[in-house]
């Protein structure tokens, strides 16, 4: 049984069961979350849990909500249909994330619903960054999968529904994400509660966004408002830059207090720095290609190395039989043979 340290954050929780799944390492992860406010296991990094162990067939111990250590055991009784339920408004891609990273390996199509949580929410991407960035780009590399939103949850509520479809890779190469090409386009999406409709939130979003991009550059912008039942007043916003080879987001939240020109004004910002970089990929891409660079070896040009990096890399080393390399703005990783 491999032993982690998982002091610095949930991301190290998250990662380490899906690899632990995908070469069936038993694994003890200890001191969980302990630098965080709110040390322990949390609602959605539970609910993370629970999934990859009904994925795989595993047995869990220690995974309860405060928990700071706990170990997983994978099995081998692959599920081809998993529920995961959230409780609170903890975000929907935090929890996805181990299942993801997993179903890579699985040995057939895996399906997802979730019910509960936050399809937007802090410190994560939101559920259309998967569907327009992250999934296409998980493309390139023969990943496929597929997300609906059935209901867009926020905080503090949450109450949000979604599917997921996941197939295994049938065929896995070197990973390289070092050109970006050309951009072509800026698409903007602002998902907006109905009750903000009179205050006419999502055009607000929607407009600052353009203008900022089109301060930018006079490239095409295609815009999309959406106004959607939900359990709780809320908005995002998501930004993209689709590109000759790739893609890059960016997303924003709204908050009590924050005006709606703000939450589309920082999302925009944060695409443009990525974007000024050169970068193959955004900033939020770069950790979610990380275990998969692991698994199966390459190179990705990123902006910036992020604080979820700097925890990963040890992480992954540690639990498969690579080596990493950085030489900023590149990340490579060689398999051991």
């Amino acid at each position: 049984m491999v032993e982690i340290d998982g002091r610095a954050g949930g991301s190290i929780l998250r990662v380490a069961t899906g690899i632990s799944t995908c070469l069936h390492i038993p694994i003890k992860v200890t001191h969980i979350r302990e630098e965080r406010e709110n040390p322990g296991i949390q609602p959605q990094h539970l609910a993370g849990l629970q999934a990859i162990a009904l994925v795989s067939g595993g047995v869990l111990e220690g995974a309860h909500i405060g928990s700071t250590e706990v170990k997983y055991i994978p099995g081998r009784n692959w599920k081809k249909e998993v529920e995961i339920s959230i409780p609170t408004a903890g975000s929907i891609s935090l929890a996805l994330q181990p299942v993801l990273v997993s179903a890579s390996c699985l040995p057939y199509p895996l399906k997802v619903e979730v019910s509960g949580g936050a399809t937007f929410g802090k410190w994560a991407p939101p559920l259309p960054y998967w569907q327009y960035v992250a999934f296409p780009l998980f493309h390139r590399f023969h990943y496929k999968g597929e997300a609906e939103i059935l209901r867009h949850g926020f905080y503090p509520v949450g109450g949000g529904r979604v599917k997921v479809y996941l197939e295994p890779l049938t065929f896995t190469e070197e990973l390289d994400f070092r050109e970006r090409g050309e951009i072509r386009c800026f698409r903007i999406l602002s998902v907006v509660s109905e009750t903000l409709r009179k205050r006419k939130v999502g055009e607000r979003m929607a407009e600052m966004a353009e203008k900022k991009l089109r301060q930018f550059s006079y490239i095409p912008i295609f815009s999309r408002i959406e106004y959607v039942e939900a359990d709780s007043p809320g908005c995002g916003i998501l930004v993209l830059a689709e590109c000759e080879k790739s893609i890059l987001g960016a997303d924003g939240i709204g908050e009590l207090g924050k005006p709606a020109e703000k939450v589309a004004s920082e999302a925009v910002e944060v695409l443009l720095q990525d974007l000024r970089s050169d970068s193959a990929c955004d900033r939020f891409f770069s950790d979610q290609i990380l275990p998969f660079l692991a698994l199966f070896g390459g190179v990705i040009r990123v902006p910036r190395i992020t604080a979820h990096i700097r925890i990963l890399l040890p992480v992954l080393e540690q639990l498969v039989s690579c080596h990493f390399s950085v030489h900023f703005p590149y990340i490579s990783c060689k398999k051991e043979r």
